[in-house]
């Protein structure tokens, strides 16, 4: 999708129509489009209410929440957050109140 291009909540469900029509596309293009499509989608209307309700860890993670600076200043104990993921979580914090 276009950065920065905002679709009104009025058209998420067409659009999720519209991308999960594209996965069948005989063309590799389309439906590799459709993928990153679909992905960018999930991670905006993705419902978040109760998920870690019946949420099981496996040995060796860790859950647990951190202030946006912290996750801002790029390394969480030592380790680098992954680059595409902090553009995502800063693009997020730029607009969940728009």
């Amino acid at each position: 999708m276009l950065p920065g291009l905002t679709i009104p909540a009025t058209q998420k469900e067409f659009l999720y129509r519209a991308l999960r029509d594209c996965l069948n596309d005989t063309n590799k293009f389309v439906r590799a489009w459709s993928y990153q499509g679909l992905k960018e989608h999930y991670l905006f209307y993705y419902l978040v209410d109760n998920e870690l309700t019946n949420a099981q860890l496996r040995e060796g993670q860790l859950y647990r929440c951190l202030a946006p600076d912290t996750i801002r200043a790029g390394y969480v104990d030592q380790k680098p957050i992954v680059p595409s993921h902090l553009e995502i979580l800063n693009w997020f914090w730029a607009h969940r109140n728009a």
